[in-house]
């Protein structure tokens, strides 16, 4: 092993390396910085952040600036809401920064095709370890972002596919005051949410953003995912893939859902409510009932828990419909494409700043901790391990399993910073007692706990209690072409449908409509991609 002496020798030849060090007569060295651009796409700020801390003064930036000489300035930052516009204006006027993220696999294929960004294969020579192990342990992915020349075109953060299964997250507590079992079926659904709206007085039993397509907190697919319908995923059936959004489950899950709307299951005013207004739901207590992805569990029932106290709640497989599976599971899970632009003239300072974060996020030093300023999402370039979830739980539990709550597992710093409330949590589990106001157990409760959000995922997925999207590849040409107008147009019959607005019956004509307007060329595609893939 390296001793520390050398580690800071090598680790500050590499910095000059990149910084481009200039010698004066005297021999002294005197360094012009780096200065590399990105953009910024930031959400809600989070109360822990500590006071002063912003975009351009986070721990990051300045432990770059400290170690690699690397300055990182943001060109322009925007809302979640705004970034994807902003975005496309910068892609059509060339307006790009050094490096940055792109969540859409459109707007990366324009740049790839405008000939505007970089490949990346010298860059990733430059890559560390653990970075590389992460980065190649899914040859699928790079598949996914090479181009029939072997460039790899795109560093892609892709995950677990794991992730992104849906669960339901319930009120045990409530269930057990109200003499009921946690449903398994959408009559139990119905049935449970029926009680539980009747118990707090609240507007709905079950939550519906505006939201459509997508598989967040709140969204339609999510709920539509009951009864078989897989809207925005391409099933196989018969030999062939098949959208969801045209599917027969579809139409039948609709009709479900309006059933709930006519009931009054669901909010009369669903399509204005957001992500801010479910959590307030949740944690004034007036909703009993989530699906999501097993990560709500920690940052929205965890917090739920800590406001409250007096709550218990209990995670289990989507409620389904008589023969369908519930949940679906992506074959590639990419969350976002980095890019490097063309003009960018130090890339591989760029592979210096992912390198850093790295090894920030592994060894988990006091610059890596939030309460020293260090905002993950305001860091401008970002890698995380997609299986670290999944090696967590395995590693804590060889211990817990063991019946041994106090020797460390063989996990990250950033990992093992988590242990030291193991005993902590399950005597609370066992006994009760107070929760840690400040959520410090959502880690437990939802990627440790046997019976929490990951335990969960891990079952459904290990008893194949789910369809496989089996489309991964870039959006095909009729996708970057017709696809906003072909989702715009599900979204607004979805919602008409469950709001009666427009009747079920009319489901066919929506799906003639689909395939007419660019819906039959998308499917010869991707059909063609697959007989290409398999």
């Amino acid at each position: 092993m390296m001793n520390k002496k050398k580690i800071i020798s090598v680790f500050l030849l590499g910095a000059l390396a990149v910084s481009g060090c200039i010698l004066k007569n005297d021999g002294e060295s005197q360094e012009e910085p780096i200065r590399l651009t990105s953009v910024l796409e930031y959400g809600a700020i989070d109360e822990e952040i500590p006071e002063g801390t912003t975009p351009e003064n986070n721990s990051f930036n300045r432990t770059a600036k400290e170690r690699l000489n690397i300055e990182i300035d943001w060109l322009w930052s925007a809302t979640e809401e705004q970034y994807r516009q902003k975005l496309n204006v910068a892609v059509a006027t060339g307006n790009m920064p050094d490096f940055m993220a792109v969540r859409e696999g459109t707007a990366y294929r324009r740049m790839a095709e405008g000939n505007q960004i970089m490949p990346w294969n010298e860059v990733l020579e430059g890559a560390g370890e653990p970075l590389k192990k992460w980065i190649y342990r899914n040859p699928q992915v790079l598949e996914a972002v090479t181009n029939e020349n072997g460039e790899i075109m795109a560093l892609p953060q892709y995950w677990d596919t794991k992730r992104q299964v849906n669960i339901m997250m319930i009120r045990k507590d409530w269930l057990y005051e109200l003499g009921l079992g946690v449903p398994e079926t959408i009559d139990e659904f119905e049935k449970v949410a029926k009680a539980f709206q009747e118990k707090t007085g609240a507007s709905q039993g079950i939550f519906l953003t505006h939201k459509v397509l997508g598989r967040s907190v709140g969204s339609m697919s999510g709920l539509l995912h009951m009864s078989g319908s897989y809207p925005g995923a391409w099933i196989e059936q018969d030999g062939e893939l098949v959208p969801g959004e045209i599917s027969e489950k579809t139409k039948e899950g609709l009709a479900v859902l309006n059933r709930f709307y006519e009931e009054g299951i669901l909010d009369e005013e669903f399509p204005l409510c957001d992500y801010n207004k479910l959590t307030q739901e949740v944690l004034e207590e007036r909703l009993g009932i989530v699906i999501a992805p097993f990560w709500e569990y920690d940052s929205l029932i965890g917090r739920e828990i800590a406001k409250n106290q007096d709550s218990r709640w209990i995670t289990a497989p989507i409620p389904v419909a008589k023969g369908t599976k519930g949940a679906v599971m992506d074959t590639v899970s990419i969350e976002k494409y980095w890019v490097i632009s063309r003009n960018c003239e130090n890339p591989k300072a760029v592979m210096e700043l992912f390198n850093l974060f790295v090894e920030l996020e592994t060894d988990y030093p006091k610059e890596a901790r939030a309460e020293n300023g260090f905002i993950w999402e305001w860091t401008a370039a970002h890698y995380f391990d997609p299986y670290d979830i999944d090696e967590m739980y395995e590693a804590f539990h060889g211990r817990i399993d063991a019946g041994d709550l106090v020797s460390p597992p063989d996990v990250s710093s950033r990992l093992l910073s988590y242990w030291e409330d193991c005993e902590d949590y399950y005597r609370w589990k066992e006994d009760g007692g107070r929760y840690p106001p400040d959520n410090d157990w959502g880690i437990f409760l939802a990627r440790v706990d046997e019976d929490g959000a990951w335990a969960t995922v891990r079952n459904v997925v290990r008893e194949g209690k789910y369809e496989l999207n089996r489309y991964y590849g870039l959006p095909t040409d009729v996708m970057t072409a017709r696809k906003d107008i072909l989702d715009k147009m599900t979204e607004e019959t979805f919602t008409k449908m469950v709001m009666g607005e427009m009747p079920i019956e009319q489901f066919d004509e929506y799906r003639r409509k689909w395939m007419e307007l660019g819906g039959e060329e998308l499917i010869a595609e991707v059909n063609a991609w697959s007989r290409k893939n398999q």
